[in-house]
């Protein structure tokens, strides 16, 4: 009687453990993301002496990326409120070459780490210092918090229409019932000061000096627009300061005791402030779409970049753009570029794209053309006369790309001619995926003609070859090699190795196949799908 009674409520306890199971793995909605990259390259070049040095480096890049770890929705996807995000970069430069070091004549004079058989060449650059972690970016996001705010803390990156930033502190939004949003932020920049910093992210115009090393508060605002399908504007400021390191720098009166006095200002001073605004928009269901925008620098007193551009299309497979772009540029407040690298210049671009679809694959041919003029006029004059080159350079691009299943080809030719000098050539590349798209194989030719302007013996020819395979080892991991040789007048050859591992897992439930997000999101190559067809 007992054992009947044990077999009924089975089926009962067997359908009720799957429905437990199941709104378990519902409830799992957050998605990690672990995605590494390891490159290794090994090539030469010659020092400023003539003489040969090695380079023998090996980057390695790991991040981490963990999504929606807020509650979950009755059909157990995140809800639209209150989500929270982990993200990370991190970076590790080695560097065991030579090449850093330069000590292709004597040891004698050589600086004492570079003798050092321990760690090889080092830098003598504090900013190209290698051998130690960076961190790229690491914060906790929230999105929709209460249903109208939007939080960053971390290290963070801030990557605009004319700036790139990255600082270490607090970035918030607001979503009003008006269409618009307001953003505040501040913390300090990351200057490349920190044992953990990357340089690549520094103010322009500045080299590694004990200026560098002071302490850089960052604050600003931004208003934009939200909601609205064709149409975004962004008003944006920003303001850095930076205090003295130094009060006695070169230039300050030597003293009665022979050593320089103090002359520079012992107050904190403002060494970026700029106000830029940006907007896009498309009319006729996207057959038009402009954009536009500009920046006024506070430090130089001046609008130092403005770009502005259309794009129509003439049939969904062709489309015409034209673009201006206006660029004046302008540096750290502490940097000594602001008098000697100033001018600005104006460039004019037209383009064309079209598309054709064949059975035999896609082919997509592009034509750019383009005229710059240059407003230096002291620069373009020859020394010791009036005789002053023209200000204008111009160029044109053409090419096209075939795609099928089985790979690609594209061939790129180009010609610039004017102020700064001639430079032309051809670029043609492809690759082909054998073995169930197991195994591509890549492969390159470039060809250039350069003359220099202003110094004749600097003309030369160039040839570049580059051969390599990619394999899939697995879904997330491919594994790429390159060969590449360059031959011109410098160098009777250039012989250089690069190894690169892609890495990528997906866990979760409702991860997708998408290339890992960061600064190298897929490295050399796409990864293979979710459904386990490799591609």
């Amino acid at each position: 009687m007992d054992k009947n009674r044990n077999a009924r409520w089975r089926p009962i306890l067997a359908v009720g453990l799957s429905l437990v199971l199941f709104r378990a793995r519902q409830t799992q909605a957050y998605e990690v993301q672990v995605d590494a990259q390891v490159v290794g390259q090994g090539y030469q070049l010659r020092a400023a002496d003539s003489s040969i040095v090695d380079r023998r480096r090996l980057t390695t890049y790991v991040g981490l990326s963990i999504w929606n770890l807020g509650p979950t929705g009755p059909d157990g996807l995140p809800a639209l409120h209150n989500q929270w995000n982990v993200s990370l970069l991190l970076r590790f430069d080695a560097d065991m070459g030579t090449y850093l070091c330069n000590i292709g004549r004597s040891s004698l004079t050589a600086p004492l780490e570079c003798l050092s058989p321990e760690r090889g060449g080092i830098s003598t650059q504090p900013e190209l210092s290698n051998n130690r972690p960076e961190l790229l970016y690491a914060y906790a996001e929230g999105r929709n918090l209460f249903g109208y705010l939007d939080v960053r803390l971390g290290r963070q990156l801030q990557w605009e229409l004319f700036d790139l930033r990255a600082f270490d502190g607090l970035w918030a939004e607001v979503h009003t019932p008006l269409y618009v949003a307001a953003q505040v932020w501040g913390g300090l920049n990351v200057t490349g000061a920190l044992p953990i910093d990357s340089p690549i992210y520094a103010l322009d115009g500045t080299s590694h000096t004990p200026q560098n090393d002071a302490l850089q508060p960052t604050v600003g605002f931004a208003v934009r627009s939200y909601g609205f399908r064709d149409l975004q504007a962004r008003l944006a400021y920003r303001r850095t300061f930076s205090a003295p390191q130094d009060l006695a720098p070169p230039g300050c009166p030597i003293g009665g005791d022979g050593r320089r006095t103090e002359c520079a200002p012992s107050q904190p001073g403002t060494i970026e402030e700029r106000l830029s605004y940006t907007l896009r928009g498309r009319i006729l269901d996207g057959r038009i779409i402009g954009w536009g925008g500009f920046r006024y620098d506070f430090v130089s007193g001046r609008i130092d970049d403005g770009n502005a551009g259309v794009r129509g299309y003439l049939t969904p497979m062709h489309s015409l753009s034209a673009e201006y772009v206006f660029n004046a540029p302008t540096w750290d407040g502490d940097s000594i570029f602001n008098v000697f690298a100033a001018s600005p210049y104006n460039d004019v671009r037209l383009s064309w794209d079209g598309r054709w679809d064949h059975r035999y694959g896609q082919l997509r041919p592009h034509l750019r053309v383009f005229a710059r003029r240059f407003e230096d006029e002291a620069g373009r004059r020859a020394l010791g006369s009036q005789v002053v080159s023209s200000p204008w350079a111009y160029g044109a691009i053409a090419g096209a790309r075939l795609d099928r299943r089985a790979g690609f080809l594209r061939l790129d030719v180009y010609y610039e001619d004017g102020y700064g000098g001639l430079r032309t050539g051809a670029d043609a590349s492809g690759r082909l995926m054998l073995l169930r798209d197991h195994l591509g194989l890549e492969g390159r030719l470039t060809y250039m003609y350069w003359t220099d302007g202003g110094r004749a013996e600097n003309n030369t020819h160039s040839l570049g070859l580059q051969a390599g395979a990619r394999y899939a080892l697995t879904r997330g991991v491919l594994l790429h090699l390159l060969v590449e040789n360059n031959i011109n007048r410098f160098y009777a050859s250039q012989l250089r190795l690069v190894a690169l591992l892609d890495l990528s897992y997906y866990l979760g439930g409702s991860s997708g196949g998408a290339a890992p997000a960061g600064l190298m999101p897929a490295g050399m190559g796409g990864f293979p799908p979710p459904s386990g067809r490799l591609l």
